[in-house]
């Protein structure tokens, strides 16, 4: 597997203008890249303080993948949004489009979330989906399977 790794970034304050500065940054963030199993890499990061594991598995184009996502929002703007509540909403939505679609079953269990750099300016999870025997054949299914159920969240009544 092939993994990228970001050198960690500095946490401050956490001004407006510092996430300004940040964002802008994060453009430029030089990655080194590392090929391991998933034991070498678990046991790499482990050896690592948690503010210097930031690994990033590279989805290759054509090759079966699990369903991902990268749930992430302004705090800001969106003072009403519970994260926790957007994760509930997502991962129903999620088991019920599997079930429907393609009979396969899924509860919270079935998500990995990975939490993002704490942030008083934005919410952000990296989300995967382990379904027993269920993958998608390649990232643009995914991609395919992702705009159905984002039209079908449009759609829901809001309540």
């Amino acid at each position: 597997h092939v993994f990228a790794v970001q050198p960690p970034q500095p946490l401050g304050s956490g001004g407006a203008a510092e996430a300004a500065a940040a964002t802008a940054a994060a453009d430029r963030v030089t990655y080194r890249y590392a090929v391991a199993t998933y034991d070498a890499l678990w046991r790499r990061a482990m050896r690592c303080a948690p503010a210097q594991r930031h690994y990033y598995e590279l989805i290759r184009e054509r090759r079966a993948t699990r369903l991902y996502f990268d749930v992430e929002f302004a705090t800001a703007p969106n003072a009403h949004r519970d994260g926790e509540r957007v994760m509930d909403v997502l991962v129903g939505a999620v088991c019920d489009e599997l079930r429907e679609r393609f009979s396969v079953r899924c509860t919270r269990a079935n998500f990995v979330e990975l939490e993002s750099y704490p942030s008083a300016h934005k919410f952000s999870r990296h989300v995967v989906v382990h379904t027993r025997n269920a993958v998608f054949r390649d990232n643009a299914a995914c991609g395919a399977f992702v705009a159905l159920l984002a039209a079908r969240v449009r759609a829901a009544p809001r309540g």
